[in-house]
């Protein structure tokens, strides 16, 4: 009996937007790959986002916020830049 490495994992990336800018959390997911190693870029219907200090979009500054996915997670910054 062979048994496979569990390859799961879930990849964001940080984004950046200004005050007024519509903010699409969707838009920090790169890929995830499930535990086969299949990869997608597909971000799955039933991944979370938590912000544990509340994304304010319209105060500037550097928020974090952690991707979940069948319990793996991921975090990305979102950093908020004073309205242009």
């Amino acid at each position: 009996v062979t048994v496979k490495q569990d390859q799961t994992s879930l990849k964001v990336k940080d984004l950046t937007y200004h005050v007024g800018d519509k903010i699409n959390l969707r838009d920090g997911f790169v890929s995830m790959t499930d535990q086969d190693g299949n990869t997608t870029t597909t971000l799955p219907g039933n991944t979370s986002f938590n912000d544990p200090n509340g994304l304010h979009d319209n105060i500037p500054g550097v928020y974090e916020i952690t991707y979940v996915h069948d319990g793996i997670t991921a975090i990305s910054h979102v950093t908020l830049l004073p309205m242009t």
